[in-house]
């Protein structure tokens, strides 16, 4: 580990809380770390623990260390000054210290307000020079290069920094009558991508971003082209950033590999895409890249950039055989590294089945309904968490058997059973509607 790097090791977790300290972006404050120190060897840092060159003013009740620094005209010429700084017991107090100085006084929070809170590191780092942080005309300019040059911002992935909220859908459906709307082969394309997208949500919210996994009410539908009835209105809600679709391929057992498909001449959805299929090749599926598709409602329809995954083929031997030995946690690890950039590292699960025809138990929860008008609202939310659900009548689920059950009940939520079904979305899908 270079000494560059384990500095950064040092104040990283430091910068990350002052976050939620003080609403000061992580790679801002490590680069400012970096730049103020000169990586932790300055006089200010060696001798007064302060790594961010802030300066001992009257509202300071602390010690002092005074030193020689450099002052910039507003030519940027360089001039030297004995001031007085602020003096810590340690670099993690100096960290503290520095996630709290922006709001310190009214003056400040004032001053600082284009700073506080910013999410993009480049609009943060500008902020910061136009608000006098420093007098050299070249401040933001070398912070932005010490983020960029050491990937700071991979320190921003934190819950509430850059957080998206992020509209997932499990592509095709089931109709009225039982059939479906999607392909099937060795693996069923709407039941495999039903499972999937729980994983890939878990991973998109380990990450601190939002992930609302939306799935068609099964039984209800006559034919594919309702789907886009559904999806649509939930996706250009004005509440997403990105909008994603799980499917799987199929061609009669000839193709095999991943595509990831866009809409033609979207640069972040090109991005998104490419990065997606090459995070899935190195699973070991064949990269057929990213492609443009603009005759998909998923894509051309929705308001945020749209991708859709056609993650393997589902009729292909090879892609099958190898999905079931990944598992779903390294396909879903793979999916949300190409919607987000970013991965948490870790396992919290082995599992390596694929979904079978059966419907499954999700550690005992499940939706239960008492009025038959609620009975649609029930398996609608049973259908979005992929949990079973059952009439209230002590048959479907004897009553001596509730307390093993953690049940979701869909009662008088509302004053009709619109508004019902509103609150139960709103209540047990966490949906701002």
């Amino acid at each position: 580990m270079t000494e560059q790097e384990l500095f950064i090791e040092k104040v990283k977790e430091g910068a990350i809380a002052g976050w939620y300290e003080g609403k000061i972006l992580p790679s801002v404050t490590i680069a400012q770390a970096c730049l103020e120190s000169g990586w932790g060897t300055s006089e200010l840092a060696t001798k007064a623990n302060n790594l961010f060159g802030i300066k001992a003013k009257e509202d300071w009740k602390g010690n002092i260390h005074t030193v020689k620094t450099a002052e910039y005209d507003k030519y940027n010429r360089k001039f030297y000054i004995n001031a007085a700084f602020r003096k810590y017991k340690n670099w993690e107090e100096s960290i503290q210290d520095h996630g709290r100085f922006f709001k310190s006084t009214q003056w400040r929070a004032e001053n600082y307000k284009n700073v506080i809170g910013e999410t993009c590191y480049k609009k943060a780092a500008k902020a910061l020079q136009n608000a006098g942080y420093a007098t050299s005309q070249e401040y933001a300019k070398q912070l932005i290069t010490l983020i960029e040059k050491y990937k700071l911002d991979k320190y921003d992935n934190v819950k509430g920094v850059n957080n998206m909220r992020i509209f997932l859908s499990v592509g095709h459906s089931k109709l009225k009558g039982g059939g479906y709307t999607s392909a099937s082969g060795y693996i069923h394309e709407y039941k495999y991508c039903k499972e999937l997208a729980y994983y890939v949500k878990k991973e998109i919210e380990a990450l601190g971003h939002t992930c609302d996994v939306v799935i068609c009410p099964e039984g209800q539908f006559t034919k594919w082209t309702q789907e886009k009835s559904c999806k649509l209105p939930i996706a250009n809600s004005g509440k997403y950033d990105l909008v994603g679709e799980l499917h799987l391929n199929a061609s009669n057992g000839q193709g095999n590999g991943v595509e990831v498909l866009y809409y033609p001449n979207d640069n972040k959805g090109r991005a998104i895409a490419a990065r997606g299929s090459e995070a899935l090749a190195k699973l070991g599926f064949k990269n057929r890249g990213a492609k443009s598709r603009g005759d998909l409602y998923i894509i051309s329809q929705t308001n945020p950039t749209a991708v859709l995954f056609e993650t393997f083929f589902c009729d292909n031997k090879h892609d099958t055989d190898l999905a079931n030995k990944l598992g779903f946690e390294k396909i879903a690890k793979a999916i949300c590294y190409g919607l987000i950039g970013d991965v948490k590292n870790g396992s919290s699960s082995n599992k390596q089945s694929i979904i079978s025809e059966s419907s499954k138990q999700v550690d005992g929860s499940c939706v239960m309904y008492y009025k038959e008008g609620n009975e649609i609202t029930a398996k609608f939310i049973a259908q979005q968490l992929n949990i079973p659900c059952f009439r209230d009548n002590n048959k479907d689920l004897p009553n001596d058997q509730h307390k093993n059950w953690d049940i979701l009940y869909i009662g008088d939520l509302g004053k009709d059973r619109v508004d019902t079904a509103k609150e139960a979305c709103k209540k047990f899908l966490s949906w701002k509607i």
